[in-house]
């Protein structure tokens, strides 16, 4: 008996190290890709590279939005390793990484099943938003880190005794995560809320002191730094973000179904997949003790900064969620005293639901080299650089502005004749009229890395040069939705 149980522990060590292998092969794989940067990145890029890390803050391009803490990451590792796409994404990639290993620990938390953990950590490793976001310049794979490590590190500090050391150490990690991630200070507040539940007499003025230097800094983070980058969004009720937010147009239902497509894709299973997350909720409410109370805390903060539309629900703003998502429907294979072959049927119903991402098609396709390249600023410039002769001018639509401005940088690339021009919301025929007007007897190139997303100028254009007698195409280039062309305008 001992030795089978010996045999078992080994397996599921073995078993455990390969999903660890997997999951840190995928986020490096798709990182050694080098996916050409995008529209939402590129300024993230060219902040970091035009401003010293004391103004950087200060001159943010395009209005992106990230912690503090994030800006300072990048600006780091560009310091250190240069500008290219690897080494700014580095920051993203060891978050993700990280992220695996504290993924275990947080799942044992809620998890005691070996079988359970392992399908758990499986799932986490091939997540194909978490993969995604490893190697994105975005510091949304940061929220999945710190989220789960604010969640371990005041689960560990609710039942210690709140004196003047312990203090010092809750002021010091508050500030950390306030600076770093929005999700983990719900986990914060969590904390704070579950405290002034279970304080002492003693306890009372320093929960109280905490509350207020907290606060403090918050107030002081949010108009030094966050009042720039959030007014427009604000006043304008963060439409982007509408689908994320409680009201009477967007149930709990609705916004946690959207949340769980964007989570799981492939996900048509998705009835199956909230019935099962919210039996887990169910049974992880039940059990009294502080990561468990905590959390549920934290989901109900989360619950009501979407209902008073403070932060959103949606898409990649909430992939913090993942983790809560598997180990909640994994949970209920956790039930104590229950038979061997109802254990059975509770593992293939979670199977079942999560049969469309455990599939050859979706496991190849995170295994693809390119998997997530759609657009190719890189490639399309080097193209024009490689082709490009005096007296050529480039014109660079609105929506590609920022790429052309890091690749032109890449590549040391500057034409003397360049254009920017932007016909967002703009008719087919206001877009012709511009291209009518270009001076004759002169060579132009286009370039739409990333056509508009406010109407179809790529198309536009192959109907202007196609239909216009006195332009002649000289060169033309498609990779994936990227479009380069040359045109000769004649008289």
């Amino acid at each position: 008996m001992e030795k089978t149980s010996s045999k078992l522990r080994y397996i599921y060590i073995f078993v455990l190290f390969l999903i660890f292998v997997y999951a840190i092969y995928l986020r490096i794989a798709r990182n050694i890709d080098l996916r050409p940067l995008w529209l939402d990145e590129a300024p993230i890029a060219l902040t970091v590279i035009k401003n010293n890390i004391f103004n950087m803050l200060f001159n943010i391009e395009d209005s992106q939005k990230a912690p503090l803490m994030f800006w300072i990451g990048i600006k780091l590792s560009g310091i250190c390793f240069g500008y290219k796409e690897i080494a700014l994404r580095i920051v993203p990639l060891i978050s993700s990484i990280l992220s695996v290993f504290v993924f275990y620990i947080f799942s044992k938390k809620f998890i005691k099943n070996k079988i359970s953990l392992l399908i758990a950590n499986f799932l986490f490793a091939i997540n194909y938003q978490l993969i995604y976001y490893s190697q994105e310049l975005k510091q949304y794979s940061g929220d999945v880190l710190l989220f789960m490590v604010a969640l371990l590190y005041f689960s560990y500090m609710a039942d210690k005794p709140l004196d003047k050391k312990n203090l010092e150490y809750l002021i010091a990690v508050g500030i950390f995560l306030l600076l770093s991630s929005f999700p983990a200070c719900f986990v914060l507040a969590a904390y704070l809320i579950y405290k002034l539940f279970h304080l002492n007499k003693e306890e009372t003025k320093n929960i109280l002191f905490y509350i207020f230097f907290i606060s403090l800094i918050s107030v002081i983070y949010y108009y030094s730094f966050l009042a720039q980058l959030y007014t427009n969004e604000i006043l304008t009720h963060l439409n982007y973000w509408r689908m994320g937010f409680l009201n009477y147009h967007n149930s709990i239902f609705d916004v946690f179904k959207n949340a769980y497509y964007y989570n799981f894709i492939p996900s048509e299973n998705y009835r199956l997949g909230l019935i099962l997350f919210f039996a887990g909720f169910i049974m992880t409410a039940k059990e009294k003790n502080s990561i468990n109370r905590i959390l549920i805390i934290s989901l109900f903060i989360a619950v009501a900064a979407s209902f008073l539309g403070l932060y959103p629900l949606y898409k990649r703003i909430q992939i913090y969620l993942i983790p809560v998502f598997i180990i909640f429907i994994l949970k209920v294979c956790d039930i104590k005293k229950i038979k061997q072959q109802y254990l059975l049927v509770l593992f293939s119903i979670i199977l079942l639901n999560f049969a469309p991402i455990l599939n050859l098609k979706y496991m190849e396709q995170i295994n693809s080299k390119d998997v997530f390249e759609k657009w190719n600023g890189r490639e399309t410039l080097k193209v024009i650089q490689d082709n490009f002769k005096d007296g050529d001018t480039l014109l660079v639509n609105y929506q590609s502005k920022s790429q052309y401005e890091y690749y032109s940088k890449y590549l040391n690339f500057n034409p003397e004749n360049i254009i920017i021009y932007d016909f967002s919301n703009k008719t087919k025929d206001e877009f012709f009229d511009y291209l009518n007007n270009l001076e004759n007897n002169k060579d132009y190139w286009f370039l739409n890395i990333i056509t508009s997303f406010d109407n179809q100028e790529r198309d536009y254009l192959i109907d202007w040069k196609s239909n216009t007698k006195n332009v002649i195409t000289k060169y033309e280039y498609i990779i994936r939705r990227s479009y380069v062309v040359k045109i000769e305008k004649k008289c």
